[in-house]
């Protein structure tokens, strides 16, 4: 195996993880799908319920935004939400879910810098095929986590688990208001983003492709 057919090797796998790792990244600090989940949530409470207990989605989306900026800060362990202070079992329970964050942050900067490194090596033979294997390399790794995620034994699977295919957030503990901050539908639809923005990122690496070979054409008159 020459050194080029090891770089395409190192090239693909980098992209592959970089787009599974990014869009990690990008739903973790991006509060939208939340804040919209959260507003139906309500809209069909108010009208099931009268004088309902709920607060309202300005006042949620402020005590979410100051949980997620404290989630997605990488060295921070604890959690500020005005007023409010969470039990140890939940800070340590958000603490595991966010070990898989800090991870999808190191790979993502690793497989960034390696990834440049092998594209710019191989791309003195003009092979850009790894843009579209590692495409394809996500795709099957986005597959490989979703059956983990399905059927994996571990605590944090089985609770993500739990609150995308059943809507049960008992994977936190009672004691604090981290319970009533998730709307039922929230992690269903987080999977589907997260599937969509790989599909997205998969879809822009193969046009990334054709657009390299476009420029490097020479133009005939």
């Amino acid at each position: 195996m020459d050194r080029f057919t090891k770089y395409q090797i190192i090239a693909s796998i980098c992209v592959a993880l970089f787009i599974t790792s990014t869009a990690m990244c990008i739903l973790a600090k991006n509060n939208t799908i939340y804040n919209r989940c959260y507003e139906q949530y309500y809209e069909e409470t108010h009208q099931q319920i009268k004088g309902f207990p709920i607060k309202s989605p300005a006042e949620v989306a402020l005590y979410y935004k100051q949980l997620s900026e404290s989630f997605t800060d990488f060295f921070e362990k604890g959690y500020d939400i005005s007023g409010y202070e969470l039990t140890k079992e939940n800070t340590q329970k958000l603490n595991d879910i966010k070990v898989y964050y800090k991870l999808a942050v190191v790979v993502l900067v690793v497989t960034l810098i390696v990834g440049c490194y092998a594209m710019w090596f191989i791309s003195k033979r003009r092979m850009y095929m790894p843009l579209v294997y590692g495409g394809l390399l996500a795709a099957l790794f986005t597959s490989v986590n979703s059956l983990f995620l399905i059927f994996g034994d571990n605590k944090v699977f089985s609770g993500v688990r739990n609150m995308i295919f059943e809507m049960d957030y008992g994977y936190f503990c009672e004691g604090d208001i981290l319970q009533g901050l998730f709307p039922p539908e929230y992690a269903r639809w987080l999977l589907v983003a997260y599937v969509i923005l790989v599909l997205i990122l998969i879809i822009f690496m193969v046009l990334l492709r054709q657009f390299i070979l476009f420029l490097g054409r020479p133009h005939k008159f």
